[in-house]
């Protein structure tokens, strides 16, 4: 029976049937390891991707890390300087009025000591006030630095000023006049405007002697100007230009080439640019020279 025509199809129909559902089989094994390993790449894909978006932003953090250190060691290099620069004049009076006393002290005892004595406090106290006050400053600015604008009474500044230079315009003759109105109120950043006043009258009295040195405020449309005028020799064209120049290109404390002489011009153009304030500069030679400092928004105290 099984060399029988039926028995040989039967057997061929049998052999194609079971050749046909193992190739299915194999088939559907070959797609499924297809798939996994589509899955598998996936995955892995994903991950790869995922470490990447992890690598580049670990790897602005770090950027953006060195630029903020960077930034904070030349902020911190720079009110360094400030500090030293506006120590200089309380300080070198210290010193004077110590080697005055000293030699007064060997002769005889009498009111100038007395008087040289109360200097020296006083003196003591102006830089003491001076140091906190700008720690005051340093501990309230960040890596986003902006002015702190309130309403503020010049007047009342320039009168602080005016006892801390006391001593310093003393020795030089020269005067503080303070034409401002006691009822005019500014908005800036108090601290900004010190440090840029106090680096202005400062010039005036070195380049000055038994003279008037003038601060002046004018109004005009709600805007406000500042001028410090003084009755020295004027400052040098050269000096002039290059701190036009400066401030026409942009300022940046950290550009600055500070071998150059004329530090406190620096700063003051350095803070006014912070208060979006502008320096004008109006000198003759042995005539004196004029500063302003424009425009600031002004309100009236009632």
């Amino acid at each position: 029976w099984f060399k029988t025509v039926p028995f040989y199809l039967t057997a061929a129909l049998a052999i194609f049937t079971l050749l046909f559902y193992a190739m299915r089989w194999r088939l559907h094994m070959l797609v499924t390891q297809k798939r996994k390993l589509e899955e598998e790449v996936r995955m892995r894909t994903k991950e790869q991707e995922i470490l990447i978006d992890s690598l580049e932003q670990t790897v602005k953090e770090l950027e953006d890390s060195k630029e903020e250190i960077v930034h904070n060691g030349k902020f911190m290099e720079n009110l360094a300087m400030i500090l030293a620069h506006d120590l200089q004049s309380p300080l070198r009076f210290f010193g004077d009025a110590t080697d005055q006393l000293e030699m007064q002290s060997k002769k005889y005892q009498d009111q100038s000591i007395n008087q040289l004595s109360r200097e020296l406090k006083k003196t003591s106290v102006n830089v003491y006030g001076f140091v906190e006050d700008f720690g005051s400053w340093i501990s309230a600015t960040g890596k986003n630095f902006k002015p702190e604008l309130r309403h503020t009474s010049v007047f009342i500044l320039l009168n602080e000023l005016n006892e801390f230079f006391t001593s310093l315009l003393t020795a030089r003759g020269n005067r503080l006049r303070i034409d401002i109105d006691p009822a005019v109120i500014i908005i800036t950043d108090r601290h900004l405007l010190k440090i840029i006043l106090r680096n202005l009258i400062d010039n005036a009295n070195k380049y000055s002697l038994n003279s008037d040195i003038r601060v002046r405020l004018k109004i005009n449309s709600n805007l406000a100007e500042i001028s410090v005028i003084d009755q020295g020799g004027g400052m040098p064209g050269t000096v002039a230009e290059r701190i036009i120049k400066r401030q026409a290109l942009g300022i940046n404390l950290n550009e600055f080439n500070w071998e150059e002489k004329g530090h406190g011009y620096k700063f003051v153009l350095f803070f006014s640019s912070l208060l979006n304030v502008r320096v004008v500069i109006n000198s003759t030679a042995g005539c004196g020279s004029e500063i302003i400092l424009k425009p600031f928004s002004v309100c009236i105290a009632e």
